[in-house]
């Protein structure tokens, strides 16, 4: 009956030990279908909060929002809305720069009382403004290029699921679309402004040119040569159809 005993007693461990494996195996499984399920979760959240993105307006909206996600998705997200937000507020600037009312006021004839013969105020506004107009468009335009877009995640250190997906939001078929008709939009804004600036400039330098040839007298500019009244109308002319 001892022999029995431990034959009894070996197939009990046997079992006790494939029960601990059969229970560890599931624990794993239990742990890996939740992290599976939590990932699978965070990655609708960050596709859920970029879709919400596309429901702002980059003319008025801030893209600085909160962070829904966590650990390398958050970084993803993070990358996409710093780089929303950026864009946005750039290209808020150059608004604010294209609708400045001091451009259509820098011919007027309380500018010239105020500011001329020499114009300083006037000439540095003009410097100022097309330098900042110029750059942040060009900052813009730049902003848009796959290789911009894409360096923003390089020095990160993701595994390749991350970059591909981060890749896919930024540059799906319709954001892709969106950017450039953006860029056909600001390259437009860019030469009508420029045009506008240019012309203005021309009129200023004319005027400091003959500051002795032109006065103001009841709110309006007067010349006292036929020139420089001929030269300064076709400028006018030539601003006012720029202005169009």
């Amino acid at each position: 009956m001892g022999k029995v005993y431990m034959k009894k007693k070996k197939k009990n461990k046997w079992i006790l030990r494939i029960s601990i494996i059969i229970g560890i195996l599931i624990i794993a499984g239990s742990i890996f279908t939740y992290i599976l399920v939590k990932d699978l979760k965070q990655e609708d959240i960050l596709r859920n909060e970029i879709s919400s993105l596309s429901k702002k307006d980059l003319q008025k909206d801030s893209y600085n929002t909160s962070l829904k996600t966590q650990g390398d998705y958050k970084i993803v997200e993070e990358l996409i809305k710093t780089y929303f937000d950026e864009y946005a507020k750039n290209l808020q600037e150059i608004s604010l720069i294209a609708s400045d009312k001091t451009i259509s006021s820098l011919l007027s004839a309380e500018n010239y009382k105020n500011d001329g013969p020499d114009f300083i105020k006037t000439k540095k506004y003009l410097n100022e403004t097309r330098t900042s107009f110029n750059t942040k468009i060009d900052e813009l335009s730049y902003m848009t290029s796959e290789s911009e877009i894409m360096k923003r995640i390089e020095n990160k250190n993701l595994d390749s699921y991350y970059v591909k997906l981060y890749k896919e939001l930024m540059l799906k078929e319709t954001t892709e679309e969106d950017f450039k008709k953006s860029i056909k939009n600001l390259e437009k804004l860019k030469t009508s402004i420029n045009k506008v600036l240019d012309t203005e400039e021309a009129v200023i330098d004319l005027l400091i040119k003959n500051k002795d040839k032109w006065k103001i007298e009841e709110n309006k500019i007067v010349f006292q040569d036929t020139e420089t009244l001929e030269k300064y109308n076709e400028l006018i002319k030539d601003y006012q159809t720029k202005k169009e």
